[in-house]
């Protein structure tokens, strides 16, 4: 129905990278929330990892873990999870802090970064909602939404809060054992 020609390939191409995105992100949900079985998984070596992973790309992470960061849960959805905010801080901010701790009944982490914060800290957890509204064919706006999806899904809770000096703070707190405790033990990364 459109009479350019060029409006009309921008169109599909951008419907295109919509589908693309859409099928996966359903993919991730169906694979991380049905079939993935609840194991104890060590937080303290999963975000290590990706710390690790961001210094090999030459950006900033700070890491300050304190006790026993093992919790009950999915752990591709933890890692799903942590990655994304983490990912989220470095291409906003180009580096990250990440603290955490263990209290009586459950683990909390602090992902926070020095970038330019988020206005409506409800409005980024629906669907394709973007604070810049730039057109960027990598983040499509599903990621913030997923997390809490992912995060509640464990029996977590997840805020956004303004960092003292700018930037963002997510807080993610996650019960120590949401699901039966008759899941095997898995630590995060091991290859057995």
């Amino acid at each position: 129905m459109l009479e350019s020609d060029e409006d009309r390939e921008a169109l599909i191409k951008d419907l295109g990278n919509v589908d693309i995105m859409l099928k996966g992100a359903l993919q991730m949900l169906k694979e991380g929330a049905i079939h993935e079985n609840p194991e104890t998984v060590d937080l303290t070596r999963l975000l290590r990892d990706a710390a690790e992973n961001a210094e090999v790309a030459g950006l900033q992470a700070d890491l300050d873990l304190q006790g026993d960061l093992r919790v009950t849960g999915r752990p591709l959805a933890l890692q799903r999870i942590f990655s994304n905010l983490i990912d989220n801080a470095l291409h906003y901010a180009q580096g990250v802090e990440i603290r955490g701790i263990r209290t009586l009944d459950s683990v909390q982490v602090w992902v926070m970064d020095r970038g330019p914060g988020i206005e409506d800290k409800e409005k980024v957890f629906l669907p394709y909602y973007r604070q810049d509204r730039a057109p960027n064919p990598i983040h499509v706006g599903l990621g913030l939404g997923i997390v809490k999806d992912l995060v509640e899904q464990q029996g977590g809770k997840i805020l956004l809060l303004d960092r003292p000096g700018g930037g963002l703070t997510v807080q993610v707190e996650l019960p120590l054992d949401h699901f039966e405790s008759s899941a095997d033990e898995f630590e995060y990364g091991d290859s057995e």
